[in-house]
C-alpha cells in the first residue's frame, strides 16, 4: 500500500510520476482537509462508508481506502476526465493546474486561481503567476469511451425495461396460482 497519491493514481490508471503526486499533494494543501477525514482533495461522493462534515456535503470517510476509492470515483465523473488526462500523461504541474482550474471542481475559488498551493507554488518560477496554458485537450479516444459507456447504459437500461414489462403480467399470474394452490393445499 503506497500513500494515498499513489493509490488515487493508480486507480484512475495514471502511472506514478513526480509532477502527479506533487499536484495533488499541493491541490489537497488547498483544500486543508484533516487528514483524519481520510479525503484530502475534498469530494462529496456519498457512500464508501463516509458521512457529510459540513453543509457542501463533503464527507469524511473511515479509512484511507474508502476515501481513496471515492476521490478516484468523483475524479472519474466526465467533467473531469481533463485532470485524469493531465495525470494520466504526467504532465507538468502546470498543465495539471491548468486542468483542475478549467474544471468545476471549486470553479472560481480562491480568486481563480484554484489551486491556490499549485498556483503559489508555480507562480514563484513565473513573475505574477504562471500563464493559464490551456488544459490537454480531451481526445477522440476518451469521448468515443463516454459516448460508448453512455450508449451501453441507455441499451441496458431499455432491455430491463422491456424484460419487466414482459414478465411482470406473468410473474402477477404465477404469484396468484401460487397463492390459489397454497389455499386449496392449505
Amino acid at each position: 500500500m503506497g500513500t494515498w497519491q499513489q493509490e488515487v493514481l493508480a486507480l484512475i490508471g495514471a502511472k506514478w510520476t513526480a509532477a502527479g503526486t506533487r499536484a495533488l499533494t499541493l491541490w489537497a494543501q488547498s483544500e486543508g482537509m484533516t487528514p483524519s477525514y481520510h479525503n484530502p482533495l475534498a469530494t462529496t461522493l456519498g457512500g464508501y462508508g463516509g458521512h457529510s462534515i459540513n453543509s457542501a456535503g463533503v464527507q469524511s470517510y473511515p479509512t484511507w481506502p474508502q476515501g481513496e476509492r471515492a476521490t478516484a470515483a468523483t475524479l472519474g465523473a466526465s467533467y473531469y476526465v481533463g485532470i485524469v488526462a493531465a495525470l494520466k500523461a504526467g504532465n507538468t504541474l502546470y498543465r495539471i493546474w491548468a486542468a483542475i482550474n478549467a474544471s468545476p471542481w471549486c470553479n472560481g475559488c480562491q480568486k481563480g486561481h484554484y489551486p491556490i498551493a499549485l498556483w503559489n507554488v508555480l507562480g514563484k518560477s513565473t513573475p505574477g503567476g504562471p500563464p493559464p496554458p490551456p488544459p490537454p485537450p480531451v481526445t477522440a479516444a476518451q469521448q468515443r469511451t463516454t459516448a460508448i459507456t453512455l450508449a451501453q447504459r441507455s441499451s441496458f437500461d431499455t432491455a430491463l425495461h422491456n424484460w419487466v414489462m414482459e414478465w411482470t403480467p406473468a410473474l402477477y399470474q404465477l404469484a396468484a396460482d401460487v397463492a390459489g394452490l397454497a389455499k386449496t393445499l392449505g
